[in-house]
């Protein structure tokens, strides 16, 4: 499966390895126009087969994912009650719920720390694994490490 049509994500394939890297500067704003697009990439992701560990970074090395576009929320529309079941069919939160369930190992990458992370729930929680130390680090490594064999056809481990 071929994932084209981005301009605010680039998603690259290493065998079933698929990294997508959020760059919306300055500080990866989540405006209606990148949430489109990570809705987008979650069926996308969701429905291929050979994929088997997604990694979500940023293109920031100072922010991972900041909120969702306060000024595209004060112009959703307000012409009824807020319900329990509105919020039942949510996009965004179906959007999430499909990244955190589909059947990949899913990671959250981010250089920015602890930070990013509390600004960028419910990121953190939606992915399998999420890595906030330094890439160099060794832990960092292993962790790695243990994702790419998870990634390797069966039989292929390690």
């Amino acid at each position: 499966m071929t994932y084209e049509g981005y301009r605010l994500i680039t998603v690259a394939r290493e065998g079933a390895i698929v990294t997508a890297t959020v760059d919306n500067p300055p500080i990866n704003l989540i405006t209606l126009e990148l949430y489109g697009e990570l809705a987008r990439l979650a069926e996308q992701l969701e429905a291929d087969p050979d994929a088997r560990v997604f990694v979500l970074k940023s293109a920031n090395p100072e922010f991972f994912l900041a909120h969702f576009d306060v000024t595209a929320i004060l112009a959703f529309p307000v012409d009824a009650p807020a319900t329990r079941e509105g919020a039942a069919h949510n996009a965004y939160h179906a959007m999430c719920e499909r990244f955190r369930t589909m059947d990949k190992v899913t990671i959250a990458r981010s250089r920015a720390g602890w930070a990013a992370a509390a600004a960028s729930w419910p990121w953190p929680s939606t992915c399998a694994s999420a890595f906030w130390e330094r890439p160099s680090s060794t832990r960092w490594r292993r962790r790695w490490a243990y994702c790419r064999a998870a990634a390797a056809p069966s039989g292929r481990r390690g």
